[in-house]
Order: C-alpha cells, then structure tokens, then sequence
C-alpha cells in the first residue's frame, strides 16, 4: 500500500507541474487554474482508482509499513501536495494521512549542507531502521543528483509504477539529470527552470539607448556581443557582471560530454571559455570580484548597485532578484522601494536552466 501512495505522490507532483510555477503560493490560485485543479483531481483520483485493482497481489507482500516518511528542505511540495490532492487530510502539525497511511515531513533547511547531513544519516540507517523510520521519499538538487541517483538507496521511477508514456511530455533535461549509469530514471520533477538574463532597464537606457528586452537581446545574442557591451559598460562605470562565478552555468549547461570518461577526467573546451571569460573580465574590470550568493555579490543587485546584469533562472526573480532590489526591506514590494521595477529579462547569449527539485 505505501508503495503505491509513493507512485500517487510523483503522479500528482507531475500532473500539477502546469499549475504552479517554481516559488509560488500554493493557495495563489486564479479562476482558470482552479478549473485546471478539479481535472487534475479527478485524474489523480483515477490513478489511485486504477491502482487498488493491485490490492490482492500486494496483500501477500511484506509488509511496509504505516508511516511515509518524506525529506525536503522546505515545505513547497508538502504545500503542493496539501494543496491539489484531494485524498490528502493535514493534520496541521507536519504530517498528514492517506487513507490509513500517516504521511510525516521532516523538513531540514538547506544552510550550511543541513539538508544533506540530515538525509545521509537516515539513509544511512536506511537498511536497521524500522518500517515506520525508513525514508520513503526524499527531495534533490541538479548539483548534487547524482550523489543519490547512481546509488542503491534510490529506486527507479518503473519500479513504482511510473512508464515512458506518462513521462513522455517533459523536458529531455530534467529526466537526463536524475538517470544513473544503467539508463533508468530514478526521480521525478513538477519544474522546469529556464535561465535568463535579467538586466537593470536604467543601466540599459543609459549605456545602450533602449530598455526593450528585444533590442537588448540583439546586442546580448552571443557572447563576442555580450563581451563588447560589457567594454561599453565599463567605459560609463559600470560592470556587466558582478562575480567570477555568475557566468559559469551558462558554460557548464552547454558541454558535449560529461566530466569523466572512460574513467578519465575530460574538460570541455566550453568550460575553458569561461575560465578564458572570467579571466579576461576580472583582469579589465567587467566584473566586481564577487561570489555568488556573498553579501557584495547581492548588494550589487540592490539600489546603490552598479552592476548591468544577472544570469538567473525563474525561481530567481522572485526569491532573490525582488528582495536584494528593496531599499526598505519591510515596505512595500512595490515601485518606488529601491529600484523594484527596474529589472527586465531577457535570453543572454546562450540557453541554459538552473535549479530545479527532483523527487
């Protein structure tokens, strides 16, 4: 039985995946997506319909347990699940019930690696633990996938129940990042997450006479353009990028092969195109010797910032971008708090996605 909750849970998570985008309120719904909600309901419904004609066979199987045991290092896709699946009762203290299987969260915040420590020590305990402890489903990142992907503590998607068919509408990406080395897939993801460029409107007016995203993409389409605006950039003092780092996975997203092969390590040419990149952009002063995610690195995101761009995905806008550009912290989001207001986006020179949740 807690097998098959397992395989309702990705279902639903992938059946909702058009509903909510990456860093939405799960109760932040408009009349149109509680239309789309009710279908995804009902075909959630009929997937645990089709799944109780299984019920004699797994009543001769040993048995797993009453409790599911989920590792996540928020509460987005607990709000999700609470949120679309109508089989779902919250208790309102971190744990739920599926019928007579209590759902139980253990939620763990990702500073400083928490999440992962928190998560190793279970899995590591994976195999003493009693039925009720076990980790039944546990969240990932595309930075770290393949630390548990390519492991006997993930299982494949097919072996929960999970085809081809119902996987054959998402993006080729997302499904590469979580296959381990014998071809299967092994997580499952609600989100894509496009990179994009966000870029200061002001900054763009005032260096390269247009705001407009379509100009400015013109002048951005490839990287020898995107290397000779950040040359104009410096010419009226400003820097096109903030940080040594803010570039790479525009790189890195765009290799041929990965880092090892035939059990030797392989740098892509496209990666020494960054390091040739950041080399050039430190040593002119394109850049302002950041790092991503230290606190010089998102001052230059806020009001007092010289800093012409971002390369961001869509969970960074309104998780990052919004906050760094307030002046007041506490006010209003709004026009006039900072340079709210002030960011456009647009493709860069190079497509690329960043970030992501697997389950």
């Amino acid at each position: 039985m807690k097998k098959k909750v397992i395989s309702i849970l990705l279902m639903v998570a992938m059946l909702i995946a058009l509903l909510a985008g990456c860093g939405s309120k799960a109760d932040d719904k408009s009349g149109s997506d509680q239309q789309t909600t009710t279908q995804n309901k009902e075909q959630a419904d009929k997937g645990q319909d089709s799944g109780s004609q299984s019920d004699s066979s797994e009543k001769t199987q040993v048995e797993e347990g009453k409790v599911l045991n989920i590792y996540c290092w928020n509460t987005e896709f607990q709000n999700r699940i609470i949120a679309f699946y109508p089989k779902y009762k919250d208790n309102g203290d971190g744990t739920g019930s599926i019928g007579d299987i209590k759902v139980n969260w253990i939620i763990t915040p990702n500073e400083n690696n928490a999440y992962q420590n928190k998560l190793d020590e279970a899995l590591l305990a994976q195999e003493s633990a009693a039925a009720d402890d076990k980790v039944d489903i546990f969240l990932i990142e595309a930075d770290y996938a393949l630390k548990y992907v390519d492991t006997d503590y993930t299982m494949s998607l097919e072996e929960v129940g999970i085809t081809a068919e119902d996987l054959k509408n998402q993006y080729k990406y997302t499904q590469e990042i979580v296959t381990d080395s014998k071809g299967k897939i092994k997580a499952t993801s609600w989100q894509a997450t496009p990179g994009l460029f966000a870029y200061r409107r002001s900054i763009a007016m005032d260096v390269l006479g247009t705001d407009d995203p379509d100009k400015v993409q013109e002048m951005l389409s490839n990287w020898d353009k995107f290397n000779e605006v950040a040359a104009k950039m410096k010419e009226k003092g400003y820097t096109m990028l903030s940080g040594y780092d803010d570039a790479y996975r525009t790189f890195s997203n765009n290799v041929s092969g990965p880092w090892v092969q035939n059990g030797k390590v392989v740098v892509d040419p496209n990666l020494m195109k960054w390091v040739d990149q950041t080399k050039e952009f430190t040593e002119k002063g394109y850049n302002n010797r950041t790092s991503l995610w230290n606190a010089e690195w998102g001052a230059d995101q806020g009001p007092n910032g010289k800093t012409f761009g971002f390369f961001y995905s869509t969970w960074g806008i309104n998780f990052t971008l919004m906050d760094y550009s307030l002046a007041d912290a506490t006010g209003p989001k709004q026009v006039g708090n900072g340079i709210y207001g002030d960011w456009a986006v647009c493709y860069g020179p190079e497509p690329f996605y960043w970030g992501g949740t697997w389950i």
